[in-house]
């Protein structure tokens, strides 16, 4: 009687740490924000595109940047919409930088994305590669329009 009274105890308090705390075997991984960002509203070019460029594009896209010489693209604040959105490339002019609600046909995310884009090199040149969620940012920023937001 005794050993059976204690089985149910044990059991018991078995079911019990499953309910409070869960079956690890069975819940799903929560996914990573590189996985499945929370988006709310259009992506901002101002306080997240521009932050991208600012980290991995300014350093060569600048005014006394390494690229003027080859490539004259300023990627810093407050001249890269201007310099990107509607604009061939120089390298050739029926590519164009971004083409409003079309990334599929912006120049932009193929020299981010694809190891061998049409002109040029992938970007960032000799840095490390841009990561998906950049890349989905950009991607989701064109699609939405290439609002100067």
């Amino acid at each position: 009687m005794n050993c059976t009274r204690n089985s149910l105890l044990i059991a018991t308090l078995c079911s019990a740490t499953l309910l409070v705390t869960g079956c690890p075997s069975v819940t799903t991984p929560l996914p990573t924000p590189e996985e499945d960002p929370v988006q709310v509203g259009p992506v901002s070019f101002s306080t997240q595109i521009q932050p991208i460029f600012d980290a991995q594009c300014a350093f060569c896209h600048a005014v006394d940047g390494i690229a003027q010489a080859s490539v004259p693209l300023l990627l810093t604040a407050g001249d890269s919409y201007a310099m990107l959105v509607g604009q061939p490339s120089a390298l050739d002019a029926s590519l164009t930088f971004v083409v409003a609600s079309d990334s599929a046909a912006s120049l932009l995310l193929t020299k981010v994305e694809s190891s061998n884009p049409p002109v040029g090199s992938q970007m960032p040149l000799g840095g490390t590669a841009m990561s998906a969620a950049d890349v989905n940012l950009i991607r989701t920023w064109i699609d939405e329009g290439a609002l100067d937001n």
